[in-house]
């Protein structure tokens, strides 16, 4: 699907294993298993370890994403690099508002595609230029509950 629009992308929380197992047979273009506002804080570290679970084990009908949380929080990098490592090939970045944040994304996450989202005043400040950052971006979305 890489180039392709997406009609249809549906968030489950990767921190529910029956989420995740449904997530597998969607008449969705995209199923992005969500690692950032739909998991608690206590189960970030349990949810990243069944993202990654999900992603090496394959299976899915529809395009698998990831969304991380953002690099400046405690759970980011790790996810990031667990994500990386596991060889995910679409993640899915919130909170996004400079285009360095896209280089470091693109230059940790070779191998991935990568969508933007775009939540903050900053971030649509700055848009254009996070739009023609190159790399591995390859889509932009608006957090419009964020804005």
């Amino acid at each position: 699907m890489s180039g392709e629009l997406a009609r249809s992308v549906l968030y489950l929380p990767a921190s529910n294993a029956r989420a995740i197992e449904k997530a597998r047979n969607l008449d969705c273009d995209v199923a992005v298993l969500d690692l950032e506002d739909a998991v608690a804080p206590e189960a970030k570290i349990e949810a990243r370890v069944a993202a990654v679970a999900a992603v090496k084990a394959g299976g899915f009908r529809p395009r698998l994403g990831v969304r991380i949380n953002a690099l400046d929080t405690d759970w980011g990098e790790d996810d990031l690099d667990a994500l990386a490592q596991a060889g995910a090939g679409l993640i899915v970045a919130p909170k996004v508002e400079t285009v360095e944040t896209v280089y470091a994304l693109s230059a940790r996450a070779p191998d991935a595609a990568l969508w933007a989202m775009i939540e903050t005043p900053r971030g649509l400040i700055a848009l254009s230029e996070i739009a023609a950052a190159g790399g591995g971006l390859q889509g932009l979305m608006l957090g419009v509950n964020d804005l």
